[in-house]
């Protein structure tokens, strides 16, 4: 789950491990998957850093990190599934607390209304297994630097998560006479700090997002891989696209456009219709379903024709396979 390039030997190891995964049926991965809702055989690098990995690290972070370890060399199934309930309701609370996490650091520093080039927020309230997840979601949400804090009596732990316009961990590097210790790479990096000295972090690590992102219009990119017409896609396609895999940082999966494609059907879906369903046609009959996660917001709101950027998956529903585009981004289509 911790990001490393998946390239060289290291695409070679985690290849060899996915085929091991999909072919044996350990008992605690199996319950794992069953509590998670995966099928078996379907496990790829997203399974494990979206889906599996994050209820195995729950434990460590709220409760006691050898129930994972507990999980894993459970003997029979029995077993098992008890703890993998127990860690699929861990990974539960981690989730709400994150969330709550998050929202509490936008009423500490009232992005609500103005954003800074760097959010940052200390409050012993928060927890140090979770102020990681809450900044990753900050940066997710705002597309800017962020750090939380959870501040102790005397040493406090913060987490960073950045955007590729600022080098994280060379900023801690910039201020590490007020560190005790720190490390990270670019987007992600972590720090002990006394907490006497919290304050003027504040303000030092505000000064260098200031000098590096003050008056740059930070705005997320997608990069595309291709152009491609809907009535391209077919599973001979799938196939020769899955040949990449696995994906991940280093390898991303392929990022593909289709321009002027037909909206058939749409519908706003998931918890408070936050996601996006819907069913693409290419103006000769033929229709592709798609799924566009945190996008709800465009249900009713598309016009007839769009341009969308996604990428190309698989989807297992009851036993039935189907190819399904992963909206990334879409928009009013602007061509002929």
């Amino acid at each position: 789950a911790d990001i490393v390039p998946l390239v060289g030997e290291n695409r070679s190891l985690v290849s060899a491990g996915l085929r091991r995964i999909n072919s044996a049926r350990r008992p605690g991965l199996a319950a794992l998957m069953d509590v998670a809702g995966v099928a078996p055989g379907t496990v790829d690098t997203h399974t494990i850093g979206y889906i599996l990995a994050p209820r195995l690290n729950a434990a460590g972070r709220l409760d006691d990190a050898t129930l994972a370890l507990r999980l894993l060399m459970a003997p029979d199934m029995g077993a098992a599934l008890a703890l993998a309930e127990r860690l699929n309701a861990i990974n539960e609370d981690r989730r709400s607390i994150t969330l709550r996490t998050r929202d509490q650091v936008m009423e500490l520093v009232g992005v609500q209304r103005v954003v800074p080039p760097l959010i940052f927020a200390a409050s012993p309230d928060f927890l140090s297994g979770i102020v990681g997840l809450a900044a990753s979601k900050l940066v997710d949400e705002f597309y800017r630097p962020a750090v939380v804090v959870a501040i102790g009596d005397r040493l406090s732990k913060g987490s960073a998560r950045s955007i590729p316009e600022f080098h994280i961990t060379r900023a801690l590097d910039e201020v590490a006479n007020l560190l005790e210790r720190h490390g990270g790479h670019a987007a992600a990096a972590g720090f002990t700090v006394q907490t006497s000295r919290l304050d003027e972090l504040r303000e030092q690590l505000l000064l260098l997002a200031e000098r590096d992102l003050g008056g740059r219009e930070l705005v997320p990119t997608l990069e595309i891989d291709a152009v491609v017409p809907l009535r391209e896609l077919s599973w001979e396609f799938y196939r020769a696209l899955d040949r990449l895999r696995p994906y991940g940082e280093g390898n991303p999966q392929p990022v593909l456009v289709s321009q002027g494609v037909g909206v058939k059907t749409m519908r706003a879906v998931g918890s408070g219709g936050q996601h996006l369903k819907l069913q693409l046609h290419d103006w000769n009959g033929e229709s592709w379903d798609a799924i566009a996660f945190k996008q709800g917001y465009w249900s009713g709101r598309l016009p007839q024709r769009v341009d969308v950027a996604y990428t190309l998956d698989r989807n297992v529903w009851r036993g039935r396979e189907r190819l399904q585009l992963r909206v990334l981004d879409i928009r009013p289509s602007i061509g002929p």
